[in-house]
Formats: C-alpha cells, sequence, structure tokens
C-alpha cells in the first residue's frame, strides 16, 4: 500500500473518533433509535453503552491500521475497505 493511502487510514480513524465524540457530546444515543438499540444491547445506562460500542469501533480502526495497514499485511486492502463500509454505514445519520 502507498503511504498516501495508509495516512488518509489512519486520518479516517482519528476523524471516527472525533465523531465519535461529537455524538456522545450532543447525546446521539438518545435522539437516535438505532444508536439507543445498539447502546442499549450493551449497558442499562445508554451513555456508557454507546461509549463502550464507539471505543471498540476506534479500537478496531487501530488494530486495523496498526496490524493490517501499517505493515503491508496481504490483508492490508481488504481491512482498510472493511473499515471504510464500517465507517459509511456508521455515519449515516440524519
Amino acid at each position: 500500500m502507498e503511504s498516501r493511502i495508509k495516512l488518509a487510514f489512519l486520518l479516517l480513524i482519528l476523524a471516527q473518533a472525533a465523531h465519535s465524540v461529537e455524538e456522545f457530546a450532543f447525546r446521539l444515543y438518545d435522539v437516535f433509535a438505532p444508536a439507543r438499540l445498539i447502546s442499549g444491547l450493551v449497558s442499562k445506562n445508554l451513555a456508557t453503552g454507546f461509549a463502550i460500542v464507539n471505543t471498540m469501533l476506534v479500537l478496531f480502526g487501530f488494530w486495523g491500521y496498526v496490524a493490517r495497514v501499517r505493515t503491508g499485511h496481504p490483508s492490508a486492502k481488504g481491512s482498510a475497505m472493511m473499515r471504510q463500509c464500517l465507517q459509511s454505514s456508521a455515519t449515516m445519520n440524519p
């Protein structure tokens, strides 16, 4: 993978982290039904569940970068594409 693609992948993960903080600050888990559902599956306290789910998503992204993309692992392209699909679906909210 080219270094600019690796950098773009890392920036995507950092953007996801910033977006997660924004969603938490504006209590998306209270107003967006899918976020409320997923948060509720993790914890009775929606804020805690939302924080756990978003932390796991960001950590999964960093793992993909460190273990796959940065090292040039053969599955790097697939990992990056899967992460992009996950990112796209996670940000489709009103």
